[in-house]
């Protein structure tokens, strides 16, 4: 589920900055810098460093990030290892391919940056797809979990926001987590089969991710929808707040709604 792209596909951009790059005298280190600052700058800080007798360090780290996560000697080296950050993929690896903690902590500070830059792109949501996949392969053994059944009543749902405030005490996403939890409670008791049945949460965290669940018994979702969708409004809350999210329908007809976050990154030194 995505929205409306609010630039063009990374592949193509980067294509184009190449081929702009490639007309540019060696030497020309401003023009060089404009280029790639025009095209990367809203996700990436970039500089170069002049190296005697005539050489050029070319370094970038997403913003947000405290150390550069690329250090190439030619500006579409550069261009070469923002491409691999941005689209690395999962397929067909294995855990001892996995990026390392610092890799990791660069895709964090990249997805703080898609955040602000990039609302709700293919390539952002794709980017948290991948984030996700990654923090569970480093942190699964480590991940903290919730789980509780909850019977299909209204009254449960300040129940929801209690236990899921008290088990994220201190988390930079707790009310938000809180306010999702909620929402999603209360579509599962109003607008689902879940109405005086049980729903039940999940939460685990990777690090410094975040993963919600709310299942429900599925049904067609009742009550009031926005325009021709048929979801309730309070999904929009959740699309609202949360990096990511999707629905699926399991086996036995019952409805998952799954949301995450990326909070602040904490470097590996």
């Amino acid at each position: 589920m995505t929205g409306p792209e609010s630039q063009p596909p990374p592949g193509s951009q980067l294509a184009q900055l190449r081929e702009q790059l490639a007309a540019v005298p060696p030497g020309d280190l401003d023009q060089q810098l404009a280029l790639l600052t025009g095209a990367l700058g809203q996700r990436w800080q970039i500089w170069a460093v002049p190296v005697h007798p005539c050489g050029v360090h070319w370094n970038a780290r997403p913003i947000g990030a405290r150390e550069p996560a690329i250090a190439v000697t030619s500006a579409d080296d550069l261009v070469h290892e923002v491409e691999r950050l941005e689209t690395w993929p999962l397929t067909d690896r294995s855990v001892t391919d996995l990026p390392t903690r610092e890799l990791l902590c660069a895709q964090t500070a990249l997805v703080t940056a898609y955040r602000r830059a990039v609302p709700w792109s293919g390539t952002r949501c794709a980017i948290f797809a991948q984030r996700e996949e990654i923090q569970k392969e480093l942190y699964g053994r480590e991940a903290a979990q919730y789980e509780r059944t909850y019977p299909g009543s209204a009254e449960q749902i300040g129940h929801v926001r209690h236990d899921v405030i008290k088990q994220l005490a201190g988390n930079p996403v707790a009310d938000d987590a809180a306010l999702i939890l909620s929402e999603l409670a209360t579509n599962a008791v109003l607008h689902s089969n879940s109405r005086g049945g049980s729903f039940t949460i999940r939460m685990t965290l990777y690090g410094d991710y975040l993963h919600l669940e709310c299942q429900d018994a599925g049904g067609p979702w009742r009550g009031r929808h926005r325009g021709n969708d048929d979801r309730p409004h309070g999904l929009d809350l959740v699309e609202a707040l949360a990096d990511s999210w999707d629905v699926q329908v399991t086996g036995d007809g019952s409805r998952i709604v799954r949301a995450g976050f990326t909070f602040a990154p904490v470097c590996v030194s």
